[in-house]
């Protein structure tokens, strides 16, 4: 399947497979943390978008746009500049980052997006949102909550700002969840009651006889779901230990139609920005670097090339 990425102008846009570490993780004594397979894989299962510049934002506690003050560092002030890559477009706090590409999923198939997955920053919390890609026309928009007045955040250049990955449409609600006593399948009970005398043999044998044992620390960790084994030892197919996200490809020229079409989308209301992000609301200098653009790519193809990020071999 494809998860394809259109390019709506000539801004490089930096998107990478998600990395699988952290560095809270890498903290943690022996980095025990990636012995939680379940966590690293979480971490890597889709992309990331990184900062095209530094931004730096503080939020007074107000409810109006103004309250949040956005500073942009490493803007090229030579070249016609689109619209920020950061403000408030909300307010109430809320950090709106334009990710400037319209991303499409193969049909039955919504995007997730969120912040990166495991991360933590200080002061600000990404809010998540799901996407009908399939069949929507448009960019969308990240945003960060900030939940601390009066303190700076600050995301670097080459920061990870935005996570997404496919997800099936409407498929949570194709399950029926229902509560069930474990003893009325034999073969799950049999294998969690092993899994569980298993951890608890260790714990058990130190309370007994006290510091005469000594539990290492990789004693701490059974291993098999690690190694994608029940706990009794019989093997699980399909057991992934590492995921292996492909990169985008370089999709070279483009044609001038892309443009065209979001010039025409910017006649949208102004509620359509909810998704659509910062270009439903042309004004001023926006409106000029849009013509600009437009004027770029009726020269043809020569004029504008598009151009992905660095690119990466896979989560490291």
């Amino acid at each position: 399947m494809d998860l394809v990425c259109y390019l709506t102008d000539d801004r490089p846009v930096d998107i990478r497979p998600a990395r699988n570490r952290r560095d809270w993780m890498n903290q943690t004594p022996s980095s025990y943390a990636y012995r939680c397979l379940p966590l690293s894989i979480a971490n890597a299962h889709g992309w990331e978008v990184r900062c095209p510049v530094t931004c730096e934002a503080e939020w007074n506690g107000g409810s109006n746009k103004d309250d949040i003050q956005v500073r942009i560092e490493d803007e090229d002030t030579r070249t016609p500049q689109p619209p920020p890559f950061a403000e408030s477009h909300f307010g109430s706090g809320i950090l709106t980052f334009t990710v400037g590409v319209v991303i499409e999923t193969p049909p039955d198939y919504d995007l997730w997006v969120t912040g990166p997955v495991n991360e933590f920053k200080d002061g600000v919390q990404a809010l998540s949102a799901l996407i009908e890609a399939h069949w929507m026309p448009f960019t969308f928009t990240m945003n960060w909550k900030i939940t601390r007045p009066h303190q700076k955040v600050r995301f670097e250049k080459g920061e990870p700002f935005c996570f997404f990955f496919p997800i099936e449409h409407g498929g949570v609600e194709r399950f029926n969840p229902i509560f069930e006593q474990i003893s009325k399948k034999p073969e799950l009970e049999r294998q969690y009651e092993f899994a569980f005398y298993k951890r608890a043999a260790p714990l058990m044998l130190k309370g007994m006889k006290g510091e005469e044992l000594e539990i290492k620390n990789k004693d701490r960790f059974e291993g098999w779901y690690i190694r994608g084994e029940m706990p009794d030892g019989t093997e699980v197919a399909d057991h992934k230990r590492r995921l292996q996200v492909k990169p985008f490809k370089e999709g070279g020229w483009v044609s001038p139609e892309p443009i065209g079409r979001t010039l025409q989308m910017c006649q949208l209301p102004q509620c359509c920005s909810v998704l659509a992000g910062v270009a439903t609301r042309r004004s001023g200098d926006r409106a000029k670097w849009w013509h600009r653009r437009a004027e770029a790519n009726r020269r043809g193809p020569s004029a504008v090339r598009h151009r992905d990020g660095p690119r990466a071999a896979g989560p490291t």
